[in-house]
């Protein structure tokens, strides 16, 4: 069964600076994961209490940083850096998340990865 994707505040903001074409290639790639989201390998390991359960996946030059939870069947995709920013910044995220754990509409963030794929 597919996941839902429920995307925060700074992960679209995040999404709508970067180039059309990586956009296209992160929505490719998250909309793969919450179809199969058995492909979803293990957390990140050794983080901060407020980043337990951290996930990551690459694309190209860029790491997406997002949570699953199986409860609910949803990934929670909240920021993408360029691989040689992504970690020397992530123990800065856990403050920034807590500050901006709202979500946008699922419908606004999967209609401009739908737009991005067809161009």
């Amino acid at each position: 069964m597919a996941y839902s994707i429920r995307p925060l505040v700074s992960f679209e903001r995040s999404f709508s600076q970067i180039s059309p074409s990586d956009q296209k290639r992160i929505a490719e790639k998250l909309d793969r994961l919450a179809l199969h989201p058995e492909t979803i390998g293990a957390s990140m390991k050794n983080l901060p209490p407020d980043l337990r359960g951290l996930h990551k996946i690459r694309v190209g030059d860029w790491r997406v940083f997002f949570w699953v939870d199986h409860g609910t069947q949803e990934i929670t995709p909240y920021d993408i850096d360029r691989r040689d920013k992504a970690y020397r910044q992530l123990l800065g995220l856990g403050s920034r998340i807590k500050t901006s754990y709202a979500f946008h509409s699922q419908k606004s963030i999967l209609s401009s990865w739908r737009s991005a794929a067809c161009h």
